[in-house]
């Protein structure tokens, strides 16, 4: 059984979720910056904020360093700690401590019937009771922290670990870098509540996964849980809609379309078309990945793999003396925008219509501003990969 504390939420919608073949993908940009965010507050914790920030790779240090650490609890032996790993009983319901600190999330000699989870946030408020706090960096909904499965696991774990017999629980948004809290109170009822939840949920796992051994049917629910569940690729519910797109794309697509549009078919409509469009993503995301290593040829010669792209950025405090010199005060002030920014699409907008009443081409006036500002030192290009179809050229 693939299960962890972070797991009971999607377990318990879809119990098959546990247990179904999983694909591992690369994780998004989003998820990075997660386990960014969460290094760094540990290190923070550690070493203090600007050692910290040098441990941090150089391209998320920005990010990093817009977080407003100071609001946030700090660990120390006796009161905070970052990152604690448990692996809780679910038979005996008893938890031990596996871990604490930066290290990666491996779980290592597990009995057969631990699971294991990490907590971003642990500290005692007093001998009796336990405060578990959970890092989020976006802004999906999070419900309330009390009925959380994924929060109410680290806090029994964490109180069945230390011997609290209570637990505050709360979520903390890290959003534009300030923390924002939610909190919510299991006292020792709510906790042996959790428990006995958390233990059905596993039951429930259980027994679908001997269920499916034993017949090879399996039930999956679809729903928003899906989004991140490892077994996606393999999922029957999803495997089978992608199945019934291809007939239906392939040999009638008005199957897609309900015989008469009202407001009972067009809600199953657009469900319909909605889990569509999630699958031809994760397809389509499959398929980039296998072409940022091997690019393929398409029928019309062109060519699918991976390109690098890249995007220039001006500085307006460099920029805007070297327009003014030539065009003047006002319309520098006209380029430069209101969050003092400067692209170069507001270049255009503001200097071309100039160039053109003085009689001077596009092209070689904005090379001329362009050259100035960068050799000013007034320009950053970043560059990445994506992967798209383009047309190669020719060898000299």
């Amino acid at each position: 059984m693939k299960l962890s504390g972070s797991g009971f939420a999607r377990a318990e919608a879809c119990p098959a979720s546990t247990f179904l073949p999983g694909v591992i993908e690369p994780p998004s940009v989003y998820a990075k910056a997660g386990v960014v965010v969460h290094r760094y507050l540990c290190l923070v914790a550690e070493v203090g904020v600007e050692q910290a920030l040098e441990l941090i790779d150089e391209e998320w240090r920005e990010v990093c360093r817009l977080l407003e650490v100071e609001g946030l609890p700090h660990a120390t032996p006796d009161a905070w700690a970052f990152e604690v790993a448990y692996a809780w009983d679910f038979v005996a319901d008893t938890a031990r401590e596996l871990y604490r600190g930066s290290g990666a999330r491996q779980y290592e000699g597990l009995g057969a019937s631990e699971i294991p989870g990490t907590a971003d946030l642990v500290g005692m408020l007093d001998a009796s009771t336990v405060i578990v706090l959970d890092l989020k960096t976006g802004w999906k909904p999070l419900g309330s922290p009390v009925e959380s499965t994924q929060l109410g696991f680290y806090a029994v774990a964490a109180a069945r670990a230390t011997g609290a017999t209570r637990a505050l629980v709360g979520f903390v948004r890290l959003i534009d870098g300030e923390p924002r809290y939610i909190y919510g109170t299991l006292d020792e009822f709510a906790l042996e509540a959790m428990a006995e939840r958390l233990k059905a949920i596993v039951a429930a796992a259980s027994f679908a996964e001997f269920d499916y051994q034993a017949t090879g049917d399996v039930q999956v629910v679809a729903g928003d849980h899906c989004q991140h569940c490892p077994a996606f690729l393999r999922c029957p519910a999803k495997v089978t809609l992608a199945r019934e797109f291809a007939l239906a794309a392939g040999d009638d697509t008005a199957a897609l379309i309900p015989p008469v549009l009202d407001a009972e078919s067009v809600p199953a409509a657009l469900e319909r078309l909605w889990q569509v469009q999630e699958v031809c993503r994760r397809v389509e995301k499959a398929l980039q990945e296998f072409a940022e290593t091997r690019p393929v040829r398409l029928p019309d010669g062109s060519i699918y793999g991976a390109v690098e792209a890249s995007e220039e950025t001006l500085d307006p405090d460099v920029a805007a003396p070297i327009i003014a010199e030539r065009f003047g005060d006002a319309v520098a002030g006209e380029c430069v925008e209101v969050k003092k920014t400067l692209t170069k699409a507001a270049l255009k907008r503001v200097l071309q219509p100039i160039a053109k009443e003085r009689g001077d081409k596009w092209a070689p006036t904005e090379r001329d501003v362009l050259d100035a500002i960068r050799a000013a030192g007034g320009s950053k290009t970043s560059k990445w990969t994506v992967v798209k179809a383009f047309k190669p050229k020719l060898l000299k």
